[in-house]
């Protein structure tokens, strides 16, 4: 019989080999290689319970495939990425029972050569806003991980800021510089053109004005337009040791809501859920407990989910909501609670492997017939918390309902990426520290969110013995049914 254990040749790779490393990392990669060989030993005996062992191991593998390819690109993402990492790694030795205290004797896992950190045009004096922001999009399209329509974006709104504030040497902007940016981005109307925008010779905004605070730029929408400026001299300041202009402005607090009444939906009760939607058998009750937990997103935008919101970052896909969705009907509000809600998310590379982009982009609209009804949201919401409650789940009364899933996804995010769980999840930034990084999903987050493990006791089984095609059919009669009713 093939011998398809591994060893510490075929895993170790990269500038060092397995007899390079300290004894403390040998020991790490000794306990890996054991749990790898554990999970090949349990399936070749089938010594497991209900869950494959590759389906816990998969998504550890991914997540740390992703890191290193993360931290390749850009090495100064290191430092940010170690305590996701050692958590995979750990979570990969939990699995199968080995010591997880091996890493804890290793200063870092994430290694980088010192030649890898790529050289720019920052390190030459006096550079003026423009050629520091050619850099900065080089490196974006350099690194691969950001799509060519994201890039553009980007450099639209920087293009955009010298517009407003003019091309001049890094060092030359002042705090006002930025004031007068925002203060124009503040009275801007929600739908403007770059090009029609005027100022006057003391940088104020001739036109076009909103008429009102109910038809100007969100706040969420501003910050996507700091965001990039603001990521641009972060990096320049920091390398001539300069202030940043942006440093200490308010940007304005999203407005708050009330506490959410919803728990955590305990994981028995979410693996009934799933093995009820197999039961069920319709694409809605199939689909939607996973994706609600994996994406931490509200049901009403997850109703929307369509394919015209995906976009490709590197190896990985997100989600990009619009105010607006066509419809054959016409054209329909995107149900969203705050601005945050419009943040792009990832979505998770379990989704991807169960076939669920495909299913987007096949049909336009993930659940396609839900648009049918008159208010399709409350529609799925009303059939989810039914199939819920035949879950066992409480109800309203005690925090249990189909909002409890995305509540437990926040959890889990939270405990694995936590420096990216309120972009996930569409929240606030929880003070003004955080008023410009939550507008936007860094490229280089995007893959730590989309292969972040999923939970060990989470049985995913019913989903991939699904049958989609006929779980689409019977969406479509359920929808016949209901127009028949005139409901």
């Amino acid at each position: 019989m093939m011998d398809n254990s591994f060893d510490a040749n075929a895993v170790v790779t990269g500038a060092a080999s397995y007899s390079d490393l300290h004894s403390e990392k040998r020991a790490v990669v000794d306990e890996v290689i054991a749990a790898a060989n554990t999970m090949l030993e349990q399936m070749r005996s089938a010594a497991f319970s209900n869950r494959s062992p590759h389906l816990a191991v998969l998504p550890i593998f991914d997540q740390l495939r992703a890191l290193e390819a993360t931290v390749r690109a850009r090495p100064e993402t290191a430092i940010v990425l170690e305590d996701t990492a050692r958590d995979a790694i750990r979570s990969l030795l939990g699995s199968f029972g080995r010591d997880t205290t091996c890493i804890d004797r290793v200063d870092n896992v994430l290694d980088v050569c010192d030649e890898a950190v790529p050289s720019t045009v920052s390190q030459r004096p006096g550079v003026e806003f423009s050629v520091a922001c050619e850099s900065y999009v080089s490196e974006l399209t350099g690194r691969r991980t950001m799509s060519e329509k994201d890039i553009a974006r980007y450099s639209r709104m920087l293009a955009f800021f010298r517009q407003i504030a003019g091309d001049r040497t890094i060092a030359s902007y002042a705090q006002a510089d930025a004031r007068r940016y925002l203060t124009v981005l503040r009275q801007l109307p929600a739908r403007f053109s770059m090009e029609e925008v005027r100022i006057g010779e003391d940088g104020s905004l001739l036109g076009p004005k909103a008429a009102d605070a109910a038809t100007r730029l969100s706040i969420g929408t501003i910050a996507s337009y700091v965001a990039p400026v603001k990521a641009v001299f972060a990096r320049e300041c920091a390398d001539r040791k300069i202030v940043n202009p942006f440093d200490g402005l308010k940007l304005g607090k999203p407005k708050k809501n009330r506490p959410s009444r919803s728990r955590p939906l305990p994981i028995d009760i979410l693996n009934r859920a799933i093995a009820e939607g197999e039961r069920d058998g319709s694409l809605a009750a199939l689909l939607l407990p996973i994706v609600g937990f994996l994406t931490a997103r509200r049901i009403g935008l997850l109703t929307f989910l369509n394919r015209e919101w995906l976009e490709r970052v590197g190896e990985h896909v997100i989600v990009r909501p619009t105010e607006s969705v066509v419809l054959p009907g016409g054209t329909a509000r995107t149900p969203i609670k705050t601005d945050e809600s419009m943040v792009p998310f990832a979505l998770h590379c379990e989704l991807v492997r169960l076939g669920v982009v495909d299913l987007i982009a096949e049909r336009g609209f993930l659940f396609a017939e839900a648009m049918s009804a008159s208010d399709p949201a409350a529609a799925l919401s009303k059939r989810m918390n039914i199939l819920l409650k035949r879950a066992g789940a409480k109800g309203r009364a005690h925090g249990q309902t189909f909002h409890s899933i995305r509540a437990r996804g926040i959890v889990h995010y939270r405990a694995h990426v936590p420096q990216a769980v309120r972009l996930q999840a569409g929240h606030a930034a929880a003070d003004e520290h955080e008023g410009y990084d939550w507008a936007e999903l860094e490229p280089e987050l995007v893959p730590a969110v989309a292969t972040v493990p999923v939970p060990n006791e989470l049985d995913l089984s019913p989903l991939y013995k699904a049958d989609f095609g006929r779980a689409v059919a019977l969406e479509k009669r359920l929808a016949k049914a209901r127009a028949a009713r005139g409901s």
